[in-house]
């Protein structure tokens, strides 16, 4: 199995918000927020498979404001150094679609939000990349 870097495009992914009905039988919709604190749980790529995150990758952290930014602490292993990256970006979220802006440039990923976890995806070249995160500190 190979060990793979986040790169930012993937750990940019990670942003949404959505809505899904509740199990009432009342035809009314509860709003799941995509707003608060992310943690990293997961990548996986449909060629590579699941990567095996570090203790420090396993650090990092997206959070959604609502001013439609997100911030991100990126940790990642560097000769056995966890260093930090920080970035702040602009988000949107509309239908199943999550976009990321940075520097006028917009990287979109279709996205699932539940109460309690995160997952979104972009394919290239056939190549599909999933970034997982969970609600929380």
């Amino acid at each position: 199995m190979k060990k793979f870097k986040l790169p930012l495009g993937i750990v940019m992914g990670l942003l949404i918000f959505s809505c899904s009905s509740n199990d009432d039988n009342n035809n009314s919709s509860t709003e799941v927020s995509i707003i608060g604190t992310w943690r990293l749980i997961g990548v996986s790529s449909s060629d590579a498979g699941n990567a095996q995150l570090t203790d420090c990758g396993l650090m990092t952290r997206l959070t959604f404001m609502e001013n439609s930014m997100a911030s991100f602490k990126e940790h990642y292993d560097n000769n056995n150094d966890c260093l930090e990256d920080n970035y702040t970006v602009e988000y949107s979220v509309d239908n199943n679609s999550l976009s990321f802006i940075s520097n006028a440039e917009s990287n979109n990923f279709l996205y699932e939000l539940t109460a309690t976890s995160l997952s979104y995806s972009q394919t290239e070249n056939g190549i599909t990349n999933t970034t997982s995160w969970q609600r929380g500190e």
